[in-house]
């Protein structure tokens, strides 16, 4: 457990019974001052080393865990090894999952973010964990950056807890399948509401890509708890496991 400078305050529980998911939020005491984050603004917890994986552990996350561990059971059941798996991590944050993947013995990890305050984070929190960590837009990555990822041949691409809300769109994962390898393993989780969710607003109207049966085939799912709402209720949510075809 790293020291920090910090301590976070949960609201009281009665009080945000109603509270919208988005508007979630936290205090952080740091330096005399007490200050109102949202759970939410990523760019403003990647901003202090240790305050969005704090927040996260105080919620009971087990996404950052969970996926990962079933990529790994995946891969390894379809015949590869740990040390085989190229990985590309996508919205990849303050680095948790790469960190999940790498006591795994995954070896090879390439993190990718929208903010650069993820890259910041990540790189300050792990040295050395990813490969490369690009703070980029998946949906107009530069030239350069796309050459790179296309020549890292990756094999295994996961996402976690970024295609439930619409941080991460659809245009999005066009292209990162695009950098995956046919036949490669991807990972993902989506909440229980999103999944079940039939026509407007359902993943598979937000997210085309998992339909095209050419291009993507779901192989597992699995239901578990993602975390808790700040009033204690339950955020159920599937784990997926795909790969890509064609």
């Amino acid at each position: 457990m790293q020291n920090v400078d910090f301590a976070i305050q949960f609201p009281d529980p009665e009080s945000v019974v109603n509270l919208p998911i988005e508007d979630e939020y936290v205090w952080v005491i740091q330096d005399g001052t007490k200050r109102k984050v949202l759970i939410h603004d990523y760019a403003e917890l990647y901003r202090t080393p240790y305050l969005y994986d704090r927040v996260m552990e105080k919620l009971q996350t087990r996404t950052h865990t969970m996926v990962p561990a079933l990529l790994v059971k995946h891969f390894t059941q379809m015949g590869g090894t740990v040390t085989d798996m190229v990985v590309l991590d996508i919205a990849a944050g303050s680095g948790l999952t790469g960190k999940a993947l790498a006591d795994l013995g995954v070896e090879s990890i390439t993190g990718l973010d929208i903010l650069p305050e993820a890259a910041a984070v990540a790189q300050h929190q792990y040295p050395g964990l990813y490969k490369q960590y690009y703070a980029e837009d998946l949906t107009c990555l530069s030239d350069a950056t796309y050459e790179a990822l296309s020549n890292q041949r990756f094999n295994c691409l996961i996402c976690c807890a970024a295609l439930s809300g619409g941080r991460l769109p659809a245009a999005a994962m066009d292209t990162a399948l695009d950098l995956l390898a046919a036949d490669g393993c991807v990972a993902f989780n989506v909440s229980k509401r999103r999944w079940e969710k039939k026509g407007v607003g359902g993943f598979f109207q937000m997210h085309p890509w998992a339909a095209q049966a050419d291009r993507f085939e779901i192989v597992a799912t699995c239901p578990y708890r993602h975390r808790l709402y700040l009033n204690g209720r339950p955020l159920d949510a599937f784990a997926l496991i795909g790969r890509k075809r064609g």
